[in-house]
């Protein structure tokens, strides 16, 4: 939050440089001490290096990932095609799930349910 601050002030200044009329009124010193940026760059440094370990950690699952969001789609797209088609009154078993149509609008799309139930 230091930082979002610092710049404001900075702005300030800077436009008060360039139209005084207007911004000198509001121009300040900054709040913020020099001293408190004073490791900053490390810390930045520390939490982009954190956060490209985790790129690293998860890239090779990218493969598997992007073939389950595929294959689902695929499957999910089927299906719909497949209720968009389908009469107006009818219920039935496709691909797995239960569908019931009234008036050419899926009124349900519902997982099977085990057998006892």
């Amino acid at each position: 939050m230091l930082l979002p601050v610092r710049a404001f002030y900075m702005d300030i200044q800077n436009w008060a440089l360039e139209e005084p009329q207007r911004w000198a009124r509001w121009a300040a010193p900054c709040p913020i001490p020099p001293a408190d940026l004073r490791g900053f760059g490390a810390r930045r440094r520390r939490i982009n290096e954190r956060t490209a370990d985790r790129v690293r950690q998860r890239q090779p699952l990218l493969p598997a990932l992007v073939a389950h969001v595929e294959e689902h789609y695929s499957g999910r797209r089927v299906l719909f095609e497949d209720v968009r088609q389908a009469g107006p009154v009818e219920a039935d078993e496709l691909a797995g799930f239960a569908r019931t149509m009234a008036t050419g609008r899926c009124a349900a799309v519902v997982p099977p349910q085990p057998a006892g139930r």
